[in-house]
């Protein structure tokens, strides 16, 4: 096995140039923990998390009927942007199954934005799957939308993608996204067929868990080491770090991570990769604290969540935006014992077979 990664150790060196420092130097270590409790977690729970099969069907206007009171009731604030985004096309509704794909139309619903003429212009692709998971999904991109400010200065990039944005963001459309599923409970849907469909979640979590302890544990190595080799597996070991249990293992990681980024950009122009070693432990982060806390009894989280959408988009200092949930700080294992709270309550519902369908 060859111990040098030019293209892999290249493109950190550009990756940790190009972003925050805080990101890496201050909790990469807590984000790696964080990552890898969850996917010990997750694959604790064997093959039971694993989705059974595809939701009952639901038309697109039952979907928009279901968000639009769902808007009404948990995000009236929202709701004339609700209705503005609908009626000027902002939201765009496709069927998953007739989708041609190109560069400028990537697989999986999404929020976006597009200049033109020195104009932005929002965008929120939904690719209907016509089933339980639409409503979901309408509203997890419609969050997106309202957490990031359109700069005046369409020449600086901060207002789309701040550090405490870039953190946070997947974790409020997450959240409204698994209270989607509460209200569609509380609507007379099949509990056992909501669970069902919310298990698209949870499969992602213990994919992208995974993909996230990787990822970290070459940024890292990086950061600590100087550079990516085999021998980071004995050092880390040394030093007690989580780490890929053999060389082998270490290896094979790397060199995929290295046809990735080399398949995503020109020579050693980095800027035009889409390969981001570090949007995986986005969605780790995101989920679990918006599944920690789901699982809380606090009649008044979706307010904080509301306020912590509003401080999002004033990039508000990130000590300050974690205060809006608990007066103490939120522990790794609060958010993994909050996220084994509602894979088991999602387990549980699918396996009881006296539910009764809508």
């Amino acid at each position: 096995m060859s111990n040098t990664y030019e293209v892999l150790n290249d493109y950190l060196n550009y990756f940790c140039k190009d972003h925050d420092s805080s990101i890496f130097n201050d909790y990469l270590n807590e984000y790696l923990k964080l990552s890898s409790d969850t996917l010990r977690m997750l694959r604790r729970k064997g093959d039971i998390i694993l989705r059974k099969c595809k939701s009952p069907s639901l038309t697109l206007e039952e979907s928009l009927d279901l968000c639009d009171e769902f808007v009404r009731t948990y995000l009236d604030s929202y709701y004339n942007q609700w209705k503005e985004y609908l009626s000027n096309g902002v939201i765009d509704f496709r069927d998953a199954e007739h989708i041609e794909f190109d560069d400028d139309r990537k697989k999986g619903s999404c929020s976006s934005f597009k200049r033109k003429n020195n104009q932005v212009f929002r965008l929120v692709d939904v690719d209907l799957n016509h089933d339980y998971e639409d409503p979901s999904i309408i509203i997890h991109e419609f969050l997106h939308q309202l957490n990031v400010n359109i700069p005046n200065d369409l020449a600086n990039n901060s207002g789309f993608l701040t550090y405490s944005r870039y953190i946070f963001t997947e974790a409020v459309s997450i959240y409204f996204e698994t209270l989607m599923f509460r209200f569609m409970e509380e609507k007379g849907f099949s509990i056992k067929e909501v669970a069902n469909a919310q298990m698209f979640r949870i499969n992602d979590l213990l994919r992208i868990s995974g993909v996230s302890c990787d990822n970290l544990i070459l940024l890292r190595d990086f950061e600590l080491f100087g550079k990516i080799s085999l021998d980071n597996v004995d050092k880390a070991r040394e030093y007690h770090l989580i780490s890929f249990s053999n060389k082998e293992d270490y290896h094979n990681v790397a060199c995929d991570i290295e046809r990735k980024i080399g398949g995503n950009h020109g020579g050693s122009d980095y800027t035009k990769t889409n390969y981001d070693f570090f949007i995986p432990f986005t969605y780790v982060i995101g989920t679990t604290l918006a599944y920690w806390a789901i699982s809380q009894d606090d009649s008044n989280m979706t307010w904080k969540f509301i306020q912590f959408n509003e401080d999002l988009a004033q990039d508000r200092d990130l000590d300050y935006v974690i205060e809006r949930f608990s007066s103490n700080s939120i522990s790794i294992k609060d958010l993994v014992d909050g996220t084994e709270k509602e894979v088991s309550r999602c387990t549980k519902q699918i396996d009881n077979s006296n539910d009764k369908r809508r």
